[in-house]
């Protein structure tokens, strides 16, 4: 649905409701539609309607916690609405992320941390080793455990700590080779923030760093050197990185948004 015809679009989609009341995409459709021409509340309610339809599906509560956040600027109904997500999806790393985001921004640090280490025991299980697309991993993993990480360190737990910095810096890796052999399976998963990318290398690097500094304090020459080799390997790949972004510039601007600043969930 583009924004020039998106209230013709609306008037299609009423029909395609009334014919198939049962479709969830058609609600998917139409709360993009409605969203495009700034009728927030129709958005929900048609985001309501898709959840009905589909609980079990973690985009339509990814849907309506972003209208309540951003467009309706209502964070604290957002939140519940990743709860009531979660408690249809538990294992949905997606929603377990904004809602650990959501509860960061609203100062709810026990609950943020709760989230971000249910995303790493997710990580641990079979959800996180049974993956759609072999060439894919998901950044949110990391980041999580940059955030549990850095609560075990604060804690005196140096070894949990470690344990977490290693398995967020492997997962960058990987994620990095893979990014730079397939960008286009990235970007068909809608990865598409430059930003984001560079980010990603930056914390990579910096977990690598922060590896061998503890080997090197504990007298372990030989991983602090294969860390070190790591993040060596970070800085060299970030001209790879502008290349690739440069080469896919159009792909990158062709993302769609539904208001200001929303991007177009589906």
């Amino acid at each position: 649905v583009r924004e020039a015809d998106a209230r013709a679009a609306s008037e299609t989609l009423a029909t395609a409701e009334f014919l198939l009341p049962w479709d969830y995409q058609i609600a998917d459709a139409q709360r993009n539609a409605f969203l495009y021409q700034g009728e927030a509340s129709r958005a929900a309610a048609a985001g309501l309607r898709a959840i009905r339809l589909a609980p079990s599906r973690a985009a339509g509560y990814l849907f309506l916690a972003t209208v309540r956040d951003q467009a309706e600027n209502r964070p604290e109904q957002a939140y519940a609405q990743l709860l009531v997500g979660l408690e249809r999806v538990p294992r949905d790393v997606a929603l377990q992320f904004q809602a650990a985001q959501l509860a960061t921004r609203q100062r709810m640090n026990r609950e943020a941390l709760e989230h971000y280490r249910a995303i790493t025991v997710l990580e641990d299980s079979e959800v996180g080793q049974v993956r759609a697309l072999g060439e894919v991993r998901d950044y949110r993993y990391a980041r999580a455990r940059l955030v549990v990480a850095r609560a075990e360190e604060q804690a005196g737990n140096l070894e949990a700590a470690l344990a977490h910095w290693k398995k967020a810096a492997c997962l960058l890796t990987e994620r990095r080779v893979m990014f730079e052999n397939g960008p286009e399976t990235y970007f068909a998963f809608g990865e598409r923030d430059p930003d984001r990318e560079r980010e990603l290398r930056n914390e990579e690097e910096s977990l690598w760093r922060r590896i061998a500094g503890v080997y090197a304090d504990r007298g372990e020459a030989r991983l602090a050197e294969l860390a070190t080799a790591q993040a060596a390997a970070v800085e060299e790949g970030r001209t790879r990185l502008e290349d690739i972004l440069e080469r896919y510039r159009a792909v990158l601007r062709s993302e769609q948004w539904i208001g200001p600043g929303l991007p177009l969930l589906v």
